[in-house]
């Protein structure tokens, strides 16, 4: 189930650009795919049937597609579709994570009944839909009243300028109502004014075989020239630049600008951190271009390059059949027209990073992604339902956690802190690689395995605390919770050090010195409880218990049954 955040658009200019939003101070907005991490991602049919060749509306696999095409997604998230095959414009609502197809109209008899070639792709700006085909772009209005579409103007009526036949593919809209359409077989970009004037914006045999299109919120496009191999950058100004890809060179290679390389590049998208997306209908994956300070590293999102099928999952196991069209939402989701196969392909990140500039902000349920990244110094509180979060790592800040199925199966500390609220958190071995405090709250219980290295995790508050394996590196545990330290796999703590605060309570579970931890300090107030029928052997040379240090003040707990073997002697190590 995905989180749907409104799209980014320039007042009623539905773009096909989308934003990622970053969280901010206390407003939760949004999560974006951090451009500084390797991201895995999943795939999934969720329009359409592999081998099916109809045109059938419906929900997911019922519905049937024809040679779908370029895509685009409007300002309620819906899917735009050109049906190639059928001449038709589809959508797919997206709402609640049901994909639903529908039919708006053909484009032939929108156009008066006036055979067309195949359409390529639609955009709607307000109540006009803007529609490419093969021979035409043509303008066409939406009549609210009655809820059907009709033909306004042709913007290719014969006195254009340009000839018919001049393929045209991609369409987007910039921030001032102009409309910029790429012309495959002239290796050209027009630019259509509101006004309905037009003007040859850029021509240059870079453009070779120009399909996909998008634009930035500066009003750069990023364009993929398909029969060049290539994916290139279009100032506001008319200067054309290569950021990917070589001209002349095809093949599958993931590398930094001119390095990389694809094979006839089709459809293209961007997210606000600058990355681009971009479907290699040639070698049958999905690319994505992670933009840093304008140099760009491509990289393989899904698929495996020379292999085509119909195969949903995760990274290189999903296959793809010549995908075109490819648009990217506000939560980070890739839409891909997969044509051969007549389906609609969703790629979603299992890897995302949520970035709390400072202050506090909420995390949606439901995240798609299956590791989440906590950046930035702020506190992210995740109290949702976030059940396919397997893993948290801690950049920085603070992370509040209020569930079991908010943390998944393991946490890993790379910087920052954890504050349990409640509910129970597995924390695995070697979680820990730097310094951090986790925060177990009175109603909450904390599995603790060994922090890695020299590291050094101070575990407070009143919750429960179980502490795993400890490394005999590791520096000292501050634990003013409870920790468990016994015989069981479970509850374990064989070696290492802590420290027991005031209020701070250790446990004896075990009859072995293998269950007693190492270096331990309890402090003025802090408890160490050896549990009933439990027996503390005298010290030995191999005894792993290593020192024990009670201080004034300090308090040593037998249950009944229990006997202590060793010597007593307040502020000395034993």
């Amino acid at each position: 189930m995905m989180v749907v955040i409104n799209l980014y658009y320039y007042g009623n200019i539905q773009m096909k650009k989308n934003t990622i939003f970053k969280y901010c101070a206390s407003l939760a907005v949004g999560i974006g795919l951090c451009s500084g991490l390797s991201a895995s991602y999943q795939v999934e049919t969720v329009a359409g049937l592999a081998g099916s060749f109809a045109h059938t509306d419906g929900v997911g696999t019922a519905a049937r597609f024809k040679s779908p095409g370029m895509m685009s997604i409007d300002n309620s998230s819906n899917l735009l579709i050109a049906d190639t095959g059928d001449k038709a414009v589809r959508k797919v609502t997206t709402a609640g994570g049901t994909y639903t197809a529908s039919t708006l109209f053909y484009a032939d008899a929108v156009y008066g009944g006036e055979p067309l070639n195949a359409i390529c792709q639609y955009v709607v700006s307000g109540t006009t839909t803007y529609l490419t085909t093969h021979q035409y772009i043509d303008l066409m209005q939406w009549t609210q009243s009655g809820g059907t579409y009709v033909s306004n103007t042709s913007l290719d009526s014969g006195g254009a300028g340009y000839s018919s036949g001049h393929d045209a593919w991609g369409l987007v809209i910039d921030s001032s109502n102009n409309i910029f359409m790429t012309s495959s077989a002239e290796n050209k970009i027009y630019k259509i004014l509101p006004t309905g004037s037009y003007s040859s914006f850029v021509q240059n045999t870079a453009l070779n075989g120009i399909t996909g299109i998008t634009i930035d919120s500066s009003n750069n496009l990023y364009v993929s020239a398909t029969s060049n191999n290539t994916i290139c950058k279009i100032t506001p100004a008319g200067v054309i630049t290569t950021i990917a890809g070589t001209a002349g060179s095809s093949g599958s290679t993931d590398a930094v600008g001119t390095a990389a390389l694809f094979n006839s590049p089709w459809d293209i998208d961007i997210d606000t951190a600058g990355n681009l997306y971009v479907a290699d209908r040639g070698n049958n994956i999905i690319r994505k271009l992670t933009n840093s300070s304008g140099t760009y590293t491509a990289s393989t999102m899904a698929g495996t390059a020379g292999s085509s099928g119909s195969t949903d999952g995760f990274g290189s196991a999903a296959r793809f059949n010549a995908p075109t069209g490819l648009a990217v939402d506000t939560s980070g989701n890739v839409f891909v027209t997969d044509t051969s196969n007549n389906t609609i392909r969703r790629l979603f990140a299992t890897s995302l990073a949520v970035d709390v500039a400072s202050g506090s902000a909420a995390v949606p349920a439901n995240l798609v992604a299956t590791t989440v990244h906590k950046t930035g110094a702020g506190t992210a509180i995740m109290s949702g339902n976030n059940a396919s979060v397997s893993t948290l790592q801690i950049d920085a800040g603070l992370v509040q956690v209020a569930a079991t199925n908010n943390m998944g199966a393991s946490l890993a500390f790379t910087g920052g802190d954890l504050e349990v609220t409640s509910g129970t958190v597995a924390v695995p071995t070697a979680a820990m690689t730097a310094a951090g405090t986790l925060t177990a709250d009175a109603s909450s219980a904390v599995s603790l395995a060994a922090p890695s290295g020299s590291s050094i995790l101070t575990v407070a508050g009143a919750g429960v605390v179980t502490a795993g394996n400890m490394s005999t590196s590791s520096t000292p545990l501050s634990i003013p919770g409870i920790m468990y330290v016994g015989a069981s796999s479970s509850s374990k703590m064989t070696s290492g050090s802590a420290v027991v605060p005031s209020g701070g309570l250790v446990k004896i579970m075990g009859n072995t010195a293998s269950s007693v931890p190492g270096a331990t300090e309890i402090q003025s107030g802090g408890v160490l409880e050896v549990l009933a029928s439990v027996a503390v052997p005298a010290h030995t040379a191999a005894d792993i218990f290593g020192t024990l240090l009670f201080d004034s003040g300090s308090i040593l707990k037998l249950g009944a049954g229990a006997s202590w073997a060793r010597n007593m002697a307040i502020g000395t190590a034993l």
